[in-house]
């Protein structure tokens, strides 16, 4: 935890110095804000987290406009969190708001559209929407494939959000299948005992000892 603390601490450190020199609506008063709360939530600090992206939202929306680029992507990142809190209803206001609002400003094949799409399908796997996960996690798995390539991080964790919708859908053997892929993938990329890669193993075994009942 300490090599995040230390940035959240520097990001803190900069924020202040802004708001007093810039004032709280510059655009590098907003970053800093933006950045603390992506600090805050490598922590699991996920309230305070929350609470520093709403006021970078806010800020990049007044300031830059709703559709802007910043203002997009700090939404994606309070999509992401507010499974972490348990905010189902937030999360089903926001979520199809931000992949449309997305596809409308920015294009269907821009890395925050993608992104929107991947953080929304997590969100729904997370609240036990596996019927609604599924086509959107096949489709940012698709992209992911044909914009950053099958070996790609991002396109690696696309993989695991797949295999794991299609665990959660009953499907055992395919979910399996899939993930023993990714941990095969995961050892060429990034090293047999890289931590991913160790956890793509566990989930396989565990769902292997699942299916022998």
């Amino acid at each position: 935890m300490g090599r995040f603390a230390e940035p959240e601490a520097s990001h803190r450190e900069v924020l202040e110095r802004r708001e007093t020199l810039l004032g709280v609506d510059d655009v590098d008063t907003l970053h800093s804000c933006a950045a603390l709360s992506q600090s805050l939530d490598l922590l699991d600090r996920d309230e305070e987290a929350e609470s520093w992206g709403r006021r970078a939202l806010d800020g990049y929306r007044r300031v830059l406009g709703e559709d802007s680029t910043e203002a997009l992507f700090i939404w994606c990142g309070l999509i992401e969190i507010l499974p972490q809190l348990g905010k189902e209803r937030e999360f089903a206001e926001e979520g199809p708001a931000l992949v449309e609002a997305c596809e409308r400003a920015l294009g269907p094949d821009h890395p925050t559209t993608v992104l929107a799409r991947h953080d929304y399908a997590g969100g729904l796997f997370e609240f036990g929407r596996h019927e609604e996960a599924e086509p959107l996690a096949r489709r940012v798995l698709a992209d992911r494939t044909r914009l950053q390539g099958p070996e790609h991080p991002l396109t690696l964790s696309a993989t695991s959000l797949t295999a794991r919708v299609a665990h959660g859908l009953g499907r055992i053997d395919e979910a399996i299948r899939i993930m023993k892929e990714l941990s095969e993938r995961r050892a060429r990329v990034l090293g047999h005992e890289h931590p991913f890669a160790a956890h793509d193993r566990a989930w396989v075994a565990t769902w292997q000892a699942e299916a022998r009942g």
